[in-house]
Order: structure tokens, then C-alpha cells, then sequence
């Protein structure tokens, strides 16, 4: 005698205007391309600071800077990949919509570099 209502399953996503909020939650991995080159570039950032810092430990400093090509090829190669992560951080970020922890930290290392390279060039000793 009475119609059955034909209703959908009840969705279990949330709703309303706060739904949207669930795709940006973080993680720790990224999950494009650009991520990954950005978090591979900071690495090899974090390298060349380190390989910098063992060539400086034992005394490979011979005169000005760049009169020794080892020891300016190693902290251009770290500037670089610095900067550069730092920019496809960025890239990610903004046009790529990536959200994990790790692009978020490459970008945030990419400008400490940043900012350090323009104040030494801006207030030199």
C-alpha cells in the first residue's frame, strides 16, 4: 500500500564546508615528481655540506676561496642544490598542491639557504 522510498546509502565522507579539509592532511612521503626531485635535492644538499665540512676538517684550504677548485665546486654544488630544491619546494607546493612533511621541510631549507647566501652577499664581514 505504501511506496517504498528508493534512498541512497548513507555516504560515510563527511560533509559540509569543512569536508574539503581532509585532502590536505600531511604525510610524510611526497606524492609528485616535483616532490621527490625537491626532497632528492635537499639531500644531496645536506652531502655537499658535509663533504664541505670534512674537506675544511682537514685543512684542504689552500689561499683565498676560489683558489682552491675542490672546496668552491663543493660549496657552489651545495649552494645550488640548496637553492634549487628550495625552488622546486616551492613548485610543489604551490602549483602542484603537494602536502608532505618532507617537501614542507626542503622548502624550508631551500630558503634558510637562501636568506644566508643573500646576507652574505648584502652585509659581507
Amino acid at each position: 500500500m505504501y511506496a517504498k522510498h528508493n534512498r541512497p546509502a548513507k555516504d560515510s565522507r563527511p560533509t559540509g564546508p569543512l569536508s574539503k579539509l581532509t585532502s590536505l592532511r600531511p604525510h610524510w612521503l611526497p606524492s609528485t615528481t616535483a616532490g621527490w626531485w625537491a626532497v632528492g635535492l635537499e639531500f644531496w644538499f645536506v652531502g655537499f655540506f658535509g663533504l664541505m665540512q670534512l674537506m675544511v676538517a682537514i685543512d684542504v684550504n689552500a689561499g683565498t676561496f676560489f683558489s682552491n677548485l675542490w672546496l668552491a665546486g663543493t660549496a657552489l654544488a651545495m649552494a645550488g642544490s640548496g637553492i634549487g630544491g628550495g625552488l622546486v619546494a616551492l613548485w610543489a607546493l604551490v602549483r602542484q598542491r603537494e602536502r608532505s612533511l618532507l617537501v614542507v621541510a626542503a622548502g624550508v631549507l631551500g630558503a634558510l639557504v637562501l636568506m644566508f647566501i643573500a646576507s652574505e652577499l648584502l652585509l659581507p664581514h
